[in-house]
């Protein structure tokens, strides 16, 4: 018969309830990253809809300087 550790199954102390302590930790750490990833999801929408017109303004600036660098590398490219 195998053991429980090659099955994949860790040893567990008997007793002193070292495992049930690290799961609950690692528990406790899932929940409060889900509550931390929720909160900051929530709060970026909101800004994102509260400064919609800011944020249409600034990626209209991004493409024109993307255009302008583009136009910039064909001209090089052009003179060479």
């Amino acid at each position: 018969m195998e053991k429980p550790a090659e099955r994949g199954i860790p040893y567990t102390t008997a007793g002193n309830g070292k495992n049930i302590n690290l799961m609950k930790k690692q528990l406790f750490k899932k929940i409060l990253l889900h509550l931390i990833g929720l909160a900051t999801l929530l709060a970026g929408v909101v800004l994102i809809l509260t400064w919609w017109q800011q944020l249409v303004i600034v990626f209209q600036g991004a493409i024109g300087v993307i255009l302008a660098l583009v136009g910039l590398a064909m001209l090089y490219m052009a003179r060479t």
